[in-house]
């Protein structure tokens, strides 16, 4: 089969398969892009190196099942790999019993050489550290190769894997002493990631035998659709190839060989971008346009092998040996549009034992039609001065020895995407005057870097700017006010005390970790800033046009130890955490009528002991305004909404209806099925983990007569009383099913603090409080009329 289309004719399909060849879809051979209401691009990962062909692995089953095998093994495994066995379906089971902290290279090879990863979610599935980490690796597939990932929930609720409730809380208070932090917070992602998927619920079948006959079914279905995509993509490739990229995006998606998200990313299929290397194999080596293979690229750059046919060259590093370049390596290349040497492990690439590519006389050329240039640890202090850069959209040097870019800045009209993060040399940056359709700047951890050239805040259409890490910045500050910048992050930048910098459409402030004190009093006229981080800063108040913020959703001053006091704040405000403000004396509130526009799910006021009297009763009022609202909002049958208030104090709120001080249990007369807020007394507690773990139960001891809800504290202690205010929806459903025919419900509560030594501890309870949500409406006149749509209106008929 003759391929002509490989040609030189600048059609959809070169440009199309330069973007695969050159590690995904993307226009211009960019890093993972969305596409932006004008159509214009923006790469949302552009750290990520691209995906080099070498690193796939081929296919050798068609399903992985990780599963927990003294849950399923005996019954239902043995059942399902049998029909799948009928079906000429392969699966990959592990039989053996493992021990360790680590899969074997053999396990996580046959993960990534499977089209489909079915995950059994049992009882004890959480419970074991081996099916976690097969789990962290199968969504790491699945996000990397687009492996397709098909979770079962066996006599489960899915609730509970998703937010780790029942036994998967239990199983992660224990798993919380063993790992750290990073790594169980990576696999409560992956569940709660994976059990977002489609999949099977056995509840919903009459028996094991018609669940297994639905999923064999369902695997045949989705593993021939796959083997379909190769003769589809290749049908494309021969018949339709008149279209621009966009057009031929939209193309591939309704043909289904490739998805794009809400945020406009465009993913696809392992398998059809195998095929699309195949299809470059074809080309006669000695005009080779696309370079990929090690052997390939060791060839051209060691024995100067370059001509004007390379377009493409990608390659990790880790796999070349170590080569010194001359400083005319890339003068043959003319046509060269793609260069990408980047560096990334895998269990299926062998390091080399001296790699890396040297330039010890230097670069004197780098082709002018560039328009990717990714090199990690770029081994000269500057790019060569003969450069123009004009065609230039990314440039990636991260962990360079970068001092200066440009000795004299080129014309950077098309640069959209710079990455220098990690480049420790770098002091200053050029002008980037003339850059401008500059989007993207990432200095992350750049040490060095003293100052941010005045001609940033001049791009117009720059909407991203890191700065993390970025130790020797002491001052960042705009005279004019940007437009297009929304996400600005400063976290670390611990020498930074002097910040000015306003954005219309800012989303995203961080500056967490600077020693700053003040904000800019204009901070307000931000209308779109969503999340404000302040926390560990040197802040002793915040503007009063804070409250102008008016979709600000979550504000974090945690550990602002000189905070005195918090102004009013906007009522799109859902999470305000301001634990450890030690020095918090004051906190203002609107009217008790602007409240009720309040949408607060969650705030914290741990260990904030110098609140004054007047605060604490304000805060008692707001707490009670905001968790009736948020319950009347998710009184639905499903859901797992939960909403949290805690602050200072000793006694159970006198606007809860059912209370004690001394007894662990409360009888309450359910008059109606609505939901239930609680209120516990939290007493002094030591330092420890950071878990509380709230048993629920209604006075039998049968598996159905209690329910487990997981709660956060500071690890740091609790050094006081606190009020600690719940609503539970799920909590709520439990207690609305047990409370069904009864005349009265005894509810009774018992909390465990999780300690060092992996064990939960009894915390005796300063008090513990109840009520209903009907019975706020039928006894609270303040709540207004408005906010009684969320309730079922048989309760006003009664």
């Amino acid at each position: 089969m003759g391929l002509n289309l490989l040609g030189d004719e600048e059609s959809f399909i070169r440009n199309f398969l330069d973007t695969w060849l050159s590690g995904g879809v993307k226009p211009n051979g960019l890093n993972e892009m969305a596409r932006t209401e004008n159509d214009s691009w923006y790469p949302v990962k552009s750290s990520t190196c691209p995906t080099c062909p070498n690193d796939y692995t081929q296919k050798k089953y068609d399903v992985f099942i990780s599963f927990s095998g003294e849950d399923v093994r005996r019954g239902f495994l043995s059942h399902l790999v049998e029909a799948f066995s009928q079906k000429k379906i392969v699966v990959f089971v592990d039989d053996s019993i493992h021990k360790g902290d680590e899969l074997s290279e053999a396990l996580l090879a046959a993960i990534e050489a499977s089209f489909i990863s079915l995950v059994v979610f049992s009882e004890n599935y959480a419970s074991s550290n081996w099916c976690l980490l097969e789990l962290e690796k199968i969504v790491e597939c699945r996000k990397k190769y687009g492996q397709i990932v098909m979770p079962v929930f066996y006599n489960l609720n899915p609730s509970d894997v998703r937010h780790q409730n029942g036994s998967y809380g239990d199983a992660f208070a224990k798993h919380g002493r063993k790992y750290n932090f990073t790594t169980i917070q990576t696999w409560r992602s992956a569940l709660s990631k994976s059990a977002n998927l489609s999949g099977f619920h056995s509840s919903k079948f009459r028996d094991d035998a018609e669940l297994v006959k639905k999923m064999v079914k369902c695997v045949l279905m989705r593993l021939n659709h796959v083997h379909q995509l190769e003769v589809k993509y290749i049908n494309f490739v021969l018949k339709d190839h008149d279209y621009s990229v966009d057009a031929g995006l939209e193309r591939l998606k309704d043909k289904g060989l490739i998805s794009i998200s809400q945020e406009n990313v465009v993913s696809m299929h392992d398998i059809i971008q195998e095929t699309a290397w195949q299809i470059a194999r074809i080309e006669d080596p000695r005009s080779q346009s696309r370079l990929f293979d090690p052997d390939d690229i060791y060839e051209v750059l060691a024995y100067d092998k370059g001509n004007e046919a390379i377009r493409s060259i990608i390659i990790n590093l880790f796999r070349l040996d170590q080569l010194h370049l001359n400083p005319q390596v890339f003068a043959k290349m003319s046509n060269l549009h793609f260069l990408n040497f980047y560096t990334a492990w895998s269990l299926n690439v062998v390091l080399k034992e001296q790699w890396g590519l040297y330039l010890p006389q230097g670069l004197e050329y780098l082709p002018n039609e560039l328009r990717y240039f990714g090199w990690t640890h770029y081994p000269l202090e500057s790019l060569p001065s003969k450069f123009s850069a004009e065609n230039l959209v990314e440039l990636h040097l991260p962990y360079s020895r970068v001092k200066q870019l440009w000795h004299k800045v080129p014309d950077l009209v098309n640069l959209k995407v710079l990455i220098l993060h990690s480049s420790a040399h770098i002091r200053e940056l050029p002008d980037f005057s003339k850059a401008s359709n500059l989007e993207v700047i990432d200095l992350r951890s750049c040490v060095g870097l003293t100052s941010v050239h005045p001609s940033v805040f001049s791009l117009k259409k720059l909407e991203k700017l890191e700065l993390d890490g970025c130790s020797s910045l002491t001052s960042l500050r705009s005279n004019t006010r940007l437009d297009s910048l929304r996400y600005l992050s400063l976290r670390l930048c611990m020498n930074l005390a002097d910040f000015s910098v306003i954005s219309k459409n800012m989303t995203r402030l961080n500056l967490q970790l600077t020693s700053i004190k003040q904000l800019p009093s204009s901070i307000g006229s931000q209308s779109k800033l969503e999340k404000l981080s302040l926390s560990y800063t040197y802040l002793e108040n915040l503007p009063a046009s804070v409250k102008n913020l008016r979709g600000l959703r979550h504000l974090d001053v945690r550990y602002c130890r000189k905070l005195k006091s918090l102004p009013e704040l906007p009522p799109s405000l859902e999470i305000l955490d301001a634990r450890q403000c030690v020095s918090l004396e004051t906190v203002t509130f609107p009217s008790i009528a602007q409240q009720w526009k309040e949408n607060k799910k969650k705030v914290a006021f741990w260990n904030c002991l110098k609140l004054d009297e007047h605060s604490l009763t304000a805060i008692e009022t707001n707490a009670q305004i905001n968790m009736v609202k948020f319950a009347l909002q998710h009184l639905s049958a499903s859901g797992d909404a939960e909403g949290t208030y805690v602050y200072p104090g000793s006694q159970v709120p006198e606007w809860l209806m059912y209370k004690t001080a001394h007894d662990d249990y409360v009888t309450i007369v359910p008059k109606s099925h609505s939901g239930f807020i609680f209120c516990f007394i939290v007493p002094e507690l030591p330092f420890g983990d950071s878990v509380l773990k709230l048993k629920i139960s209604t006075g039998g001891e049968g598996e159905g007569d209690s329910m487990n809800v997981y709660l956060v504290r500071p690890q740091h202690g609790i050094r006081s009383d606190h009020v600690y205010l719940l609503y539970n929806q799920a909590c709520s459903r439990f207690l609305i099913n047990r409370a069904k025919n009864q005349q009265t419900l005894k509810i009774k509560v018992t909390v465990e603090s999780l300690q060092l030594t992996s064990e939960f501890k009894l915390v005796q309870l300063r008090g513990f409080g109840v009520s209903t949500i009907n019975n706020f409406l039928q006894t609270d006149a303040s709540i207004p009329k408005e906010h009684h749509e969320f309730y079922p209106g048989t309760v006003w008929n009664r």
